[in-house]
């Protein structure tokens, strides 16, 4: 069955994703009240982070993340502090632009390429399109 999926898709002119495109670094959920029959079916997606350690490959993980139903979705990447204004309107402009977007909160959080002892982080919270900074500046205490 699984051969007769992917040669439909093909067929139909799509890209297939690999299986480790959809896997998710962590993910935490909490558990809803259910109907009567239902025993542990009904469980909320609350939070699903993804971790990118290469320096600007952090939007795939956006565009992963943008497609999935979360109370909150967080990006951690890294980039060169010199560019985030330009990287915060590509992602912006990713979501603007993607046909199947799911709504609803994001948050990226960009450290520099080079981690030292007082490396700072930025994290921006995109409502919908524009990104808002969260704080000025999150540092790591190694």
């Amino acid at each position: 069955m699984a051969s007769v999926i992917r040669a439909t898709g093909g067929s139909l002119g799509y890209d297939r994703a690999h299986a480790e495109y959809f896997r998710i670094d962590a993910t935490f959920f909490s558990y809803q009240r259910y109907p009567k029959g239902l025993t542990n079916f009904l469980w909320n997606l609350e939070l699903a982070v993804e971790h990118e350690n290469n320096a600007g490959e952090w939007r795939y993980e956006w565009v992963k993340l943008m497609h999935i139903g979360a109370g909150l979705r967080v990006v951690i990447g890294y980039d060169h502090p010199r560019g985030i204004p330009q990287r915060l309107q590509e992602a912006a402009s990713l979501r603007r632009h993607s046909r199947y977007a799911v709504p609803g909160p994001m948050l990226l959080i960009l450290g520099p390429v080079t981690i030292t002892r007082d490396s700072a982080f930025q994290a921006f919270e995109f409502g919908r399109f524009t990104p808002r900074q969260l704080t000025s500046q999150i540092h790591l205490h190694l």
